[in-house]
């Protein structure tokens, strides 16, 4: 279900009851609805299927006034118990309540596309959850791969202004615009939790264009040379609003800007373990579902019953420098993106209340929980082991690589169009620069006698429960000597 109800101004109660009516399927009169409400006993079947069809519906209030800090729905709530106790009735009103507010506000934006309707759009200046969000989004599919175009995206685009929201956002040491199509207004709740919402500046790094409605279904970026600007673009039907299509391309844009800097982005998580006044940085590098947030996980757990302080810096995307003769890492994403086919409920309700559910077609798929802060993620982390997850490996446990070569063979050696080992595409894209990168960096790493070593993760769901607890109790008892 891609739909959320979408308030501008400030509404009565028989305004919201309006719009709800408009949007129902179903015949159904305005004068009952307000008469049942307002009835005792209890309203009939007919009223009572009308409001658990609006009970599914994620509500979302545009708050617009810049004047309001933080918008107050109290007078929704006081006006329509008015509405629903004038008789006595007692009808329950989550119903009615919002799930989420945003605050938006115009800017004066500067930017090189005059053909583009962009300083009119308004911008996201804060998100107000009222409830944990469970967002639906269309079926996720691997027909639309990003693709990197040598020609400009946006030469014979037209928009419309009043069907975007604009949210500026910091990742790492860049900011970005991410221009959102209404139609997946409820991914910027999930945006705002993985990234922070920013002022927009004078300048940015990058401009990203999601939701354009087209014939063409794509995911493209390009660089505009002359402004120094990478731009990017998802466009298509409803089948497009994805939030992986969202968020994979602002991590291409992003590693695409960290590749120019000379630095490797790279698909991983890391650790952080305090012992005996030692410090150890583990990082977890690997393909898609080779299992780094279940090692993660796992290390975390295993910690926690060994009494060792732990904390996790990054899931999914890191970034590493060269800084001062060592090789340092830091993260990108201050929340993590889990897919939780297989994860046990109990370990979904331990974050229920801070997290938000994306739902794909009928199946909750994903979950978004809060990881680490902005100014952590920002942190230069020396990496102290690093470690290659391979779920198509031919042996059972883990071994060190002993040799240079053998570590870049193994590296370099396992990715494809699809899933570089590297994020996403525009590592691909810059095959021969990341390439000498991933030569550099482990050169670095072998030298300074960093540990470098391979995972065997194969196994069904079921079996890699039990892996993953086996592995990283050996990862601790190596490198805490048996302790």
């Amino acid at each position: 279900m891609l739909f959320a109800l979408e308030f501008d101004e400030e509404v009565s109660a028989r305004s919201y009851l309006k719009e709800l009516l408009k949007c129902y399927p179903y015949d159904i009169e305005e004068t009952m609805v307000l008469s049942l409400l307002t009835k005792n006993p209890f309203p009939y079947r007919p009223l009572l299927i009308f409001l658990q069809y609006f009970s599914a519906i994620g509500k979302i209030h545009i708050i617009t006034k810049p004047d309001v800090p933080s918008p107050s729905l109290q007078h929704l709530w006081e006006n329509m118990s008015r509405l629903v106790q004038q008789s006595g009735s007692i009808l329950p009103m989550h119903q009615f309540a919002f799930d989420a507010t945003y605050q938006v506000k115009k800017h004066p934006l500067s930017h090189p596309y005059a053909h583009l309707p962009l300083s009119h759009i308004p911008f996201l200046s804060e998100v107000q959850l009222h409830s944990v969000p469970v967002i639906a989004m269309a079926k996720h599919s691997h027909q639309y791969p990003i693709r990197k175009s040598d020609t400009f995206l946006y030469r014979d685009i037209s928009m419309d202004a009043t069907s975007f929201l604009g949210i500026c956002i910091r990742i790492g040491n860049f900011q970005g615009i991410v221009f959102l199509h209404r139609k997946a207004l409820w991914f910027a709740a999930a945006l705002s939790a993985m990234y922070p919402i920013t002022e927009p500046g004078v300048t940015y790094d990058f401009l990203l264009l999601f939701g354009l409605q087209s014939h063409r279904k794509q995911r493209s970026y390009y660089y505009d040379q002359t402004n120094a600007l990478y731009i990017g673009m998802v466009s298509g039907g409803d089948e497009m609003l994805h939030f992986l299509y969202l968020k994979e391309m602002i991590l291409t844009l992003y590693n695409a800007l960290c590749i120019q800097k000379h630095d490797l982005p790279i698909h991983a998580s890391m650790v952080h373990i305090a012992y005996s006044q030692q410090q150890q940085n583990l990082v977890f590098a690997g393909m898609t579902h080779s299992g780094k947030s279940e090692l993660l996980d796992a290390i975390l757990k295993s910690c926690h019953t060994r009494k060792i302080a732990a904390s996790a810096y990054y899931d999914d995307s890191g970034i590493l420098h060269y800084l001062d003769n060592a090789i340092v890492s830091t993260g990108s994403e201050v929340s993590a993106c889990k897919d939780i086919s297989y994860v046990k409920k109990q370990q979904l309700f331990a974050h229920y209340a801070s997290g938000i559910f994306l739902k794909e077609e009928d199946t909750i798929r994903y979950q978004i929980t809060p990881l680490t802060t902005y100014e952590s993620s920002l942190q230069f982390y020396p990496v102290h082991a690093l470690f290659y997850l391979n779920a198509k490996a031919k042996f059972q446990g883990w071994r060190k690589v002993e040799s240079l070569d053998d570590a870049i063979a193994l590296f370099l050696g396992h990715h494809d169009k699809e899933d570089f080992f590297c994020q996403t595409l525009a590592a691909y894209d810059h095959q021969v620069k990341s390439q000498e990168l991933i030569h550099e960096f482990l050169t670095i790493l072998y030298t300074q006698n960093v540990g470098i070593y391979e995972l065997s993760t194969k196994g069904t769901p079921y079996q890699k429960q039990f892996l993953f607890e086996r592995l990283a109790n050996a990862i601790l008892d190596e490198i805490l000597d048996g302790k």
